[in-house]
């Protein structure tokens, strides 16, 4: 028996799961886009070396939190969550320290 995964629709006769493909594959393209540009509109600077080194901390972020994720089904840390979230913000010399268990989420 071969399980489907989720990103994975059978193609009927119509084309039909190429075109939900197709529609699912621009909604996260639209939203990857909507994040990068609140991650350009809301990143601060006083020149363009420290806003470019900033905002390129930010997209590197984005990406590694991706890979966290990437796994479909799998389960992710929060501490490994929590880290990849604020490490754009720890890169300018302020540290996050957070304690506690060790808790294991789910999609």
């Amino acid at each position: 028996m071969h399980a489907t995964q989720p990103s994975e629709v059978p193609p009927n006769e119509n084309g039909h799961g190429v075109s939900l493909l197709m529609a699912e594959l621009n909604h996260r393209i639209r939203n990857l886009l909507m994040t990068i540009e609140a991650a350009v509109r809301q990143t601060r600077s006083t020149n363009v070396e420290d806003y470019r080194n900033k905002l390129i901390h930010r997209i590197s972020a984005l990406g590694a939190l991706y890979q966290l994720s990437e796994p479909y089904g799998g389960t992710v840390l929060l501490r490994d969550l929590l880290n990849q979230t604020m490490r754009p913000y720890s890169s300018a010399g302020a540290r996050v320290l957070a304690s506690g268990p060790d808790i294991e989420l789910e999609p």
